[in-house]
C-alpha cells in the first residue's frame, strides 16, 4: 500500500507463473529486481519445449527515471549470432491515475515507445 495525500492507495502485484516460447529462439529471462528468480538455468526457456513453471513477481517501479534498471524483467531471444529481441516487463501506476498496470515492451526504457500489452493479466 502506498499513502497518498489523506488516502490509502493499493498496489496489486502480479507474478508470472508460465512462461511458454513459441518463438524460434531461446530465451534468456532476467529478473534485475530478485536475480535468484532467473540465476543459472532457471531462466532458460528452450524453443519447443513444454511451458516452464516459474513464479517471478513483476517488479514495481515506482520512479522510472531513477529505479528502472533495478525493477525489470527481461526476456532476451537468442539466435546464432546473439540478440534477435529484447522485451522489457515492469508494473508501475500509469499517469498517476492509481491504474497499475503490467508493462510489456520491445524497448529497454520505461517510457516505452511502442508498448504491446498493458493488462495486469498478461
Amino acid at each position: 500500500m502506498l499513502a497518498r495525500g489523506k488516502g490509502l492507495i493499493m498496489q496489486t502485484v502480479t507474478a508470472i507463473v508460465e512462461i511458454r516460447n513459441a518463438s524460434s529462439f531461446d530465451a534468456i529471462v532476467r529478473n534485475y529486481e530478485t536475480p535468484s528468480d532467473t540465476d543459472g538455468d532457471k531462466g532458460k526457456v528452450v524453443r519447443g519445449a513444454k511451458p516452464k513453471t516459474i513464479k517471478i513477481w513483476v517488479p514495481w517501479c515506482s520512479t522510472p527515471e531513477t529505479d528502472f534498471s533495478k525493477h525489470r524483467v527481461t526476456v532476451d531471444l537468442n539466435g546464432p549470432t546473439g540478440l534477435v529481441r529484447r522485451f522489457t516487463i515492469w508494473q508501475s501506476d500509469v499517469g498517476g491515475r492509481s491504474d497499475d498496470r503490467v508493462h510489456v515492451s520491445i524497448q529497454t526504457e520505461p517510457t516505452p515507445r511502442r508498448r504491446l500489452s498493458t493488462e495486469s493479466t498478461v
